[in-house]
């Protein structure tokens, strides 16, 4: 657990019994080039993880911070409660992504975001497009097109904000 400071760089989780398995990413806790194994947890609340990697049968829990992940097809990061943020700059995203609500926002660094850039969800899977760019992160979870705001992230990439429609539960 990481509450004020760093972990070391690159640490492994999970994937061997003898590794650490779980990291905690508390308040103004930091870390980066993290490997989550299968097996493994990184979980952030109020802290951040950078350059992180997701692994197939790892998972990542962000509750009020950000982790800035890769991930691999069988990974999966949950939001628990408002104010996570998950920045990737991969543009085939693989793992599930669940929990996904009210103050929770998606930041795909890499898709080029403009008035053009629209979303649409069918099946669990939220689509992209720009032109003829498309991209698609799978959300398990209840969701309409309307739940999805999209707007620049100030670096030219798309950031996906969490919109509860008026008269929607």
């Amino acid at each position: 657990m990481i509450g004020s400071g760093s972990a070391p760089p690159d640490l492994v989780l999970g994937g061997d019994p003898k590794e650490l398995t779980t990291l905690s990413l508390l308040d103004g806790g930091t870390a980066s080039g993290t490997t989550v194994n299968s097996g493994g947890m990184l979980f952030i609340s109020g802290g951040s993880e950078t350059g992180g990697h997701v692994l197939g049968g790892g998972s990542l829990t962000i509750s009020g911070g950000t982790g800035a992940i890769s991930a691999e097809a069988g990974a999966k990061v949950t939001f628990l409660g408002p104010g996570g943020e998950l920045i990737t700059d991969q543009p085939d995203f693989a793992a599930v992504i669940s929990g996904f609500g009210a103050g929770d926002l998606i930041d795909m660094a890499d898709f080029k975001y403009s008035n053009g850039t629209q979303a649409s969800f069918k099946n669990g899977t939220l689509a992209l497009t720009h032109g003829n760019e498309h991209t698609q992160l799978s959300l398990a979870g209840n969701y309409t097109a309307s739940n999805f705001g999209l707007s620049s992230d100030g670096s030219g990439g798309t950031l996906i904000a969490f919109r509860q429609p008026p008269g929607q539960v």
